[in-house]
């Protein structure tokens, strides 16, 4: 990364005082945040192709004139926000609203001891790997639940979404889309 990009990178982040940034960490972040947001674009796209509405609602999103503000800040507020799930979406057909919470993982898991100390028990974790699209809640996550390589937790089984055959088919579409996307791309920092 030159300088010029450090920079900008640094400035787009929310950072005002330019000393403040570790450009040493920038290129593993920057890394884990490509493939994170690859995941929220996919997960974002499948849902709209289910009939869902979609807003982006994460902190990135949401408060991005915050981002580096909030680094190293311990409040409850601030944790909130920085844990904000990734999209709000909404079915019409039942006039229901669903958190989401995009996860990438490249070995496919996620327990308790991965889900950070996520306040919002209510939102969906959608892990994306490149073997399966897995759901639960965070409440059930922190219960004990763990989202692995297996044949349980997928997407289109839970009820709540009240996906039918033609859903659970454009889901399978999207999980071959997010298995050729990374499984093709090197998980150096992941």
């Amino acid at each position: 990364m030159t300088a010029s990009e450090s920079h900008l990178f640094a400035s787009i982040n929310g950072y005002r005082n330019i000393d403040d940034f570790n450009f040493s960490e920038s290129k593993d972040w920057l890394e884990r945040r490509m493939k994170g947001r690859m995941g929220e674009i996919l997960v974002e796209e499948m849902f709209k192709s289910l009939g869902f509405k979609t807003i982006p609602s994460g902190m990135e999103n949401s408060f991005p004139h915050l981002m580096g503000d909030l680094k190293g800040k311990s409040d409850k507020i601030s944790h909130e926000i920085r844990k904000t799930p990734d999209l709000l979406v909404y079915d019409p057909r039942t006039d229901k609203n669903f958190y989401i919470d995009v996860k990438f993982r490249a070995d496919g898991r996620m327990t308790k001891d991965r889900l950070d100390n996520n306040p919002h028990d209510r939102a969906y974790i959608l892990l994306i790997s490149p073997y399966h699209i897995k759901c639960a809640l965070v409440e059930e996550i922190k219960a004990g639940k763990s989202l692995t390589k297996g044949r349980s937790n997928f997407l289109g089984d839970r009820k709540e979404f009240q996906f039918e055959t033609k859903h659970k088919r454009i889901i399978h579409r999207y999980r071959h889309l997010a298995s050729n996307v990374f499984s093709k791309i090197p998980f150096t920092s992941f």
